[in-house]
């Protein structure tokens, strides 16, 4: 017996050994039992056995497939790509010489293995097993395929998996096997369709169920592989898990993302986001591999109203009933989200103000409600944006703003700001209506110049809220109050205004001025004086000062404008030539001259000027400074022999004071000579230097006059205040032949009515002091000292001499050192312009 699978090479032996010898085989034939021709032969009667005849049935199609192998033992009759008609009993038929026939009899048996298997499920009624009905029929997997899935079933289902083969010979066993585990071995010929069936009853589904891979296999020989289909089983199963991260905390404004962790769903699950009952769309997801885990990322901008929200991740699987969910819990996760944001502020006025009922003299509130994460750290308020600080009447108590009694200079903006860490911010404004009782527009009485017969408009304005307010006018003088007629005036919202005549000295006196509001009544009236217009009065208190070579500067103080608006007018005049040399006006009595001649006497006069006329003249004198007599000279150098001169001429710079009480002019000229004291007033600023029991400034007695009358002018050095170290054998610091004395103008103001005083020796150990009246004078005798110009238009000549005068008391030591020089530096007159010096007696040692 031969078996060959379906497609092979099969072989059938044949027995063709010599029965002797000497004996050979002249014919062999190959007979299929029920053919009525032989199938194939060998004929060997030819003579050569090498090359036997062959003869086949082309008629048959197993004759062309069908060649005979002698050189095989035994020899065998080869059926190339054996098919299912082939099958049957063979018989080979040698034919010997001398000897008997001999037969072979093969039964040749052809498999053919089965070429698909076909799969289908079914669900008992209402997707639950145990039930014959089929659920929307059979849904068959063909073919040798692999991974095809079947269902989707929901956990609890239990299916019947059916597998069919439907050819295949002999008849094929049908199994299902999961890996090398048979399943069911269990089949049967179905009686309708002829096919082999295997039913296979799964137990009710779990979520381990999903996406195992189950084996249909059909086989009838163990020459061939089996033929089988697997399938897949696919669930929707439900979610197990929903878990959010927590996205720490948010900052508003900022974009912010999130995600969401989703286990089990399968299909993977539609996730939804929501702050609170607001949906978030921008909404991304992503599923890993094995399906399992979905992970939802979610876009969005907090807002400060987002602070302590919940944020909620949902996942819902729409293929799985709800009933099928164990706990609505596990498809979604909640999370609190925290949100910085800068403050968020209003402002508002107490709950029990109207604010259109409040007036001057009402306590006031505002509260100003600030939102902020993190906290708010600082407030602060703004009144019609400046900022508001605590005061008598303002108090500041942790948000809110009190003003205790109101008044309408409180009226306006009001804001308040506050300050995180995130920002800060600002309140819109709230507007503080103040009601109030009309006041004047202006606090300061107003005065009328008007003549007999002259038509005056008065305007009387004023301030109140609200703004509908009723007028009164009354007149007063020494004599009556009269009640001004009501068709006398007009009114124009909080303008008032009244024509007034003057006719007689009675009718000049007061107006008054009232207005009322539904808040009450003016308190103060408006006042305006009526007077009689007139000329201004003279300018007073005038003065001269910054005296130089060629000009000087007039200041002084405006009298009775006469009612009228005045201007100034100035005059200089030269006393020598009686020329005018200058003329000016102006709104103020202060004025500045220049191109005055040197060494020359001028008078001046201020005037006043009103519309009626103008006021008598101020006039005071001025001098002005002399050119020191070296350049004087011709431009050739002076002599050195000069500084041993015996004789020393110190001139003395010009002051000029008008109205000081009493007035003094006073020029002075001191002369020192060897062995000789002389006593010297010097007055500047606008005031006049007392001491020394003299009667003014410049009222020296004529004999002091006549020691200055052959005396040339030379000018003066700087006087110095400082305290004496009497540590040190001298005062002064000690000059070599080439070392200038160092200028360090530091004016103080002396308070006892002295000069005003600049430092001039570098003296380290003299600082500026104050003075005392002087008890006693002490003569210190000093050396003289040598000066060397520095440049050649520098100071020339040297000091001769050093005198001081020393006044004690008991808090400290008034030092007054003139240096002495027999020419002075230019530089130095304008500073000796802004001293008034006192009584020094000067001695020569």
């Amino acid at each position: 017996m031969v078996e060959e699978v379906q497609g092979r090479e099969a072989r059938l032996p044949c027995e063709m050994g010599f029965p002797s010898q000497t004996d050979s085989v002249y014919f062999v034939m190959w007979l299929k039992e029920g053919a009525h021709t032989p199938v194939y032969s060998h004929d060997y009667r030819g003579g050569d056995a090498a090359t036997p005849q062959v003869w086949r049935d082309n008629s048959n199609p197993t004759a062309g497939r069908a060649s005979f192998i002698t050189s095989t033992s035994p020899p065998v009759l080869l059926l190339h790509r054996v098919e299912l008609k082939d099958a049957g009993v063979y018989r080979c038929r040698v034919d010997f010489g001398h000897s008997p026939t001999r037969n072979t009899r093969v039964n040749l048996t052809v498999i053919v293995p089965p070429s698909h298997v076909e799969m289908a499920w079914e669900l008992g009624e209402g997707g639950l097993a145990g039930s014959a009905k089929r659920y929307e029929g059979v849904k068959g997997v063909t073919g040798n395929a692999t991974g095809a899935t079947i269902g989707p079933f929901l956990e609890g289902e239990a299916p019947v998996l059916l597998c069919y083969a439907r050819d295949g010979f002999p008849m094929p066993s049908v199994l299902w096997t999961e890996g090398d585990l048979i399943l069911d071995s269990t089949y049967d010929k179905d009686t309708v369709s002829g096919a082999v069936l295997n039913q296979m009853q799964l137990k009710p589904l779990s979520r381990s169920d999903s996406r195992r891979q189950l084996t249909c296999a059909a086989s009838n020989t163990n020459r061939t592989r089996p033929t089988s289909a697997s399938v897949i089983i696919s669930m929707n199963l439900g979610v197990i898990k929903v878990q959010l991260e927590d996205p720490g905390p948010l900052a508003a404004g900022a974009q912010a993302e999130v995600r969401c962790h989703v286990w089990g769903s399968h299909p993977p699950p539609n996730i939804t986001w929501h702050i609170e009952d607001t949906k978030l769309d921008d909404v991304h997801t992503w599923v890993s591999e094995n399906g399992n885990l979905t992970v939802g990322v979610v876009r969005f901008i907090p807002k400060p109203e987002h602070d302590s929200g919940l944020l909620e991740c949902r996942a819902t699987n729409n293929l799985v009933p709800p009933s099928a969910v164990e706990v609505d819990s596990k498809s979604k996760d909640v999370h609190r989200i925290v949100v910085h944001y800068a403050p968020i502020v209003t402002i508002a006025l107490g709950r029990s103000l109207d604010p259109q009922r409040i007036k001057e003299g009402d306590d006031v509130y505002f509260e100003c409600d600030a939102r902020a994460n993190p906290d708010i750290t600082r407030v602060t308020w703004q009144h019609n944006d400046e900022l508001v600080i605590a005061s008598t009447g303002l108090l500041l108590a942790d948000r809110s703003l009190v003003i205790q009694k109101v008044s309408r200079q409180h009226a306006g903006c009001y804001t308040c700001q506050a300050f995180n860490n995130q920002g800060e911010a600002k309140s819109e404004p709230l507007n503080l209506d103040v009601r109030y009782a009309p006041v004047c527009a202006s606090e300061n009485e107003t005065r009328h110049s008007v003549g007999k017969e002259e038509n005056a408009e008065i305007m009387c304005k004023v301030l109140a809220n609200p703004s509908n307010v009723t007028f009164q006018w009354n007149f007063n003088n020494t004599a009556e109050i009269v009640s001004v007629p009501r068709d006398r005036y007009t009114v124009d919202g909080l303008e008032s205004r009244v024509n007034y005549t003057p006719v007689s000295d009675l009718d000049y006196g007061t107006l008054l001025c009232w207005a009322d509001n539904s808040v009450g009544r003016q308190s103060v009236p408006c006042v305006f004086q009526i007077v009689s217009a007139g000329r201004p009065e003279p300018p007073h208190n005038c003065r001269v000062y910054d005296v130089t070579l060629s000009s000087l500067k007039v200041s002084c103080h405006p009298g009775d404008d006469g009612g009228l608006p005045q201007s100034f007018r100035l005059l200089v005049h030269e006393i020598e030539s009686s020329k005018i040399t200058t003329e000016a006006t102006g709104t103020e009595p202060s004025f500045s001259t220049a191109n005055l001649r040197p060494a020359s006497t001028y008078r001046i006069t201020v005037t006043a000027v009103n519309a009626k006329g103008e006021s008598r003249p101020a006039e005071l004198k001025a001098y002005t400074l002399s050119l020191p007599p070296t350049q004087q000279e011709s431009s050739a150098e002076p002599t050195r022999g000069r500084e041993t001169d015996a004789h020393v001429a110190v001139g003395v710079i010009v002051g000029v004071v008008l109205a000081c009480i009493p007035p003094l002019v006073g020029v002075i000229v001191l002369a020192v000579r060897a062995g000789q004291t002389v006593k010297r007033r010097y007055c500047g600023r606008g005031r006049c230097g007392g001491g020394g029991g003299g009667s003014g400034c410049g009222s020296g007695s004529s004999k002091d006059k006549d020691k200055t009358a052959n005396t040339p002018e030379l000018s003066v050095g700087l006087i110095a205040d400082c305290t004496l170290d009497d540590s040190k054998s001298s005062p002064l610091h000690q000059l070599s032949d080439d070392e200038s004395p160092t200028v360090t103008p530091s004016p103080q103001p002396d308070r006892h009515g002295g000069p005003t005083v600049s430092r001039y020796l570098d003296d380290p150990s003299c600082e500026l002091g104050s003075t005392s009246t002087p008890p006693s004078t002490v003569t210190v005798p000093l050396l003289a000292r040598k000066h060397t110009p520095n440049t050649p238009d520098s100071v020339r000549g040297g000091i001769k001499g050093v005198s001081e005068r020393v006044w004690e008391d008991s808090t400290c030591t008034y030092n007054l050192k003139t240096l002495v020089h027999k020419t002075g530096k230019k530089e130095l007159q304008k500073e000796l312009e802004d001293f008034c010096w006192d009584i020094v007696e000067l001695t020569e040692v």
